[in-house]
């Protein structure tokens, strides 16, 4: 996710994480996720970073296919970098037939925190039968605003992430952290 797009890798954890919150009946797992729930719910007690909570499900690169780790540490930093991007807040799922408006408003929260939230909300919903992931690339990093397909007794939830190649994300990661530690220098020297 978030690699080089459409490589056999990117294919392939797209594939990991919609089995993950997929449905049973297609060898998908959301109903023993279901009670996990609270690790993304936003402001929750229990909630927990993506990269944790991935790690804790076992939403990970086949071992088989990543001998040296490089393609889990390009998966972490990715979510690691979603945790990182501000975000508007969207609004909650809907339940179809409705959609959701355009995004608006204040940059108030994360693209991590605002996926957190949809997964939470699909594994609250009894009726939402599987939440499928599709990622995009794009120029910047960003969540769209919830989507549904089905009917109000059974539907599906599409999260869109648009996002940069991780190589990308790493350089910007890099530079907001060094322009973090060059204003604190500056305002040591100001003391």
């Amino acid at each position: 996710m978030g690699m080089y797009f459409n490589s056999v890798q990117t294919i392939k954890m797209v594939a990991r994480v919609n089995v993950a919150f997929g449905p049973e009946a297609g060898g998908g797992n959301i109903e023993q996720r279901r009670s996990k729930k609270g690790w993304f719910k936003k402001g929750g007690a229990s909630h927990q970073k993506l990269k944790l909570s991935a790690s804790k499900l076992k939403i990970e690169p086949d071992q088989n296919d990543d001998p040296q780790g490089t393609i889990q540490q390009k998966w972490h930093d990715w979510l690691d970098g979603l945790e990182a991007v501000k975000s508007q807040s969207l609004d909650p799922v809907p339940i179809p037939p409705k959609l959701c408006p355009l995004k608006t408003g204040p940059f108030d929260s994360t693209v991590g925190l605002e996926v957190a939230s949809l997964i939470y909300q699909g594994l609250n919903a009894p009726s939402c039968e599987e939440i499928v992931f599709v990622v995009l690339p794009d120029s910047a990093i960003s969540v769209e605003q919830p989507q549904t397909y089905g009917t109000a007794n059974a539907y599906s939830l599409i999260v869109t992430v648009r996002t940069i190649e991780v190589a990308t994300l790493r350089a910007r990661l890099r530079r907001i952290a060094r322009a973090r530690r060059q204003r604190r220098a500056r305002a040591k020297k100001k003391d």
